[in-house]
């Protein structure tokens, strides 16, 4: 009898105690935000990369936990995003790059891309992601091989808009708190 009415305690005490956390957790949560960012590569030779240099463009809402003082942005505290990059790569006609989404200095997502006839191309990816406090957000530009019909070491360039969003409420198994 003295073993039930512990076990039934125990279980509405650690009943309680979630229901505690997950207030505390909502509390403890930011609101959603959102933020724009831009950058462009410098000139980049072939097979050769260079990381693409992403200044604040705008804040749309929400308090952000994000730094961005050297040209890659830096989360503060754990957090659910979706990221939307969208490039536009100039060079060589039938020259092949690659644009990279850096996660703490290693790749999570590559878009490739083929230069057109213009000499212009443009690509979109959208990520969706769970990151920990301290990470890294980074893109890397390589130029992987010239064309056939294309000049001898003729530079190429990247120019990139990035929007960053948190407080996606289908990442997962995350809580979504308002």
């Amino acid at each position: 009898m003295i073993c039930k009415c512990m076990l039934v305690s125990l279980f509405v005490f650690s009943l309680v105690q979630f229901q505690l956390r997950w207030r505390a957790d909502s509390i403890s949560t930011t609101k959603p935000w959102l933020l724009y960012f831009r950058g462009s590569s410098t000139s980049v030779g072939v097979h050769t990369s260079v990381s693409v240099s992403l200044s604040g463009l705008s804040r749309k809402y929400g308090d952000p936990l994000v730094d961005n003082t050297d040209g890659d942005i830096h989360l503060k505290d754990r957090t659910e995003l979706e990221i939307h990059v969208s490039c536009g790569v100039k060079g060589p006609s039938g020259s092949d790059h690659r644009v990279c989404v850096m996660l703490n200095g290693k790749c999570i997502r590559t878009m490739d891309v083929r230069i057109n006839r213009l000499g212009t191309t443009h690509t979109e990816s959208l990520l969706r992601v769970i990151l920990p406090a301290g990470a890294k957000i980074s893109l890397l530009h390589y130029y992987d091989h010239m064309g056939t019909d294309s000049k001898p070491n003729a530079p190429s360039k990247a120019d990139c808009d990035v929007a960053v969003r948190s407080g996606i409420p289908n990442v997962y198994d995350a809580p979504w708190v308002y």
